[in-house]
This record gives C-alpha cells, sequence and structure tokens, in this order.
C-alpha cells in the first residue's frame, strides 16, 4: 500500500528510490476496482431504457405525438370557452 504525500517532491523522491511498479500496481489495481464497482451498479440500477428497435421507436413517438396533439386541443377548446363569457 502506498502513502500519501502531501508534497510533490516526496512522491518524486519516493518514485526515485522504489520505481515506477508500485504505482502501476496500484493504478491497476484501482482501474480493475473501478471497472468491477460500475458493472455492479450499472447491474442494481439498469433502468428500462423503452424501446430498442426502429419500429417501437417510431410507434412510440406517433403515439406521444397524437398524445401531445390532444392536450393541445383540450387546452385550446378551455381556453377558448373561458372567453366567451
Amino acid at each position: 500500500m502506498s502513502s500519501s504525500y502531501p508534497y510533490p517532491q516526496d512522491r518524486h523522491r519516493d518514485r526515485k528510490e522504489k520505481g515506477d511498479q508500485p504505482y502501476k500496481d496500484a493504478k491497476e489495481s484501482m482501474t480493475l476496482k473501478g471497472a468491477e464497482l460500475e458493472g455492479q451498479e450499472t447491474a442494481q440500477n439498469a433502468p428500462d431504457i423503452g424501446p430498442t428497435t426502429t419500429d417501437q421507436i417510431s410507434d412510440e413517438m406517433v403515439e406521444r405525438l397524437h398524445h401531445v396533439t390532444e392536450e393541445i386541443k383540450a387546452r385550446n377548446s378551455e381556453g377558448s370557452s373561458d372567453t366567451d363569457d
């Protein structure tokens, strides 16, 4: 396990004395741990990404557009009936 050095010159001196291998080992270990943790997080929190094929996406877009159009029509009809009084 490597120590934490508050000053860059201490880290440089340590690297000169011990060589680069301890730093390479620590970096590789941290990379592997990070990838493992990221994989676990992805597996645990995998969101539903929704439609995956082009046809599904196209169908969903049409459905959403129809829904939004109906909402706009409903709001416009409410707004016009309020001003008729």
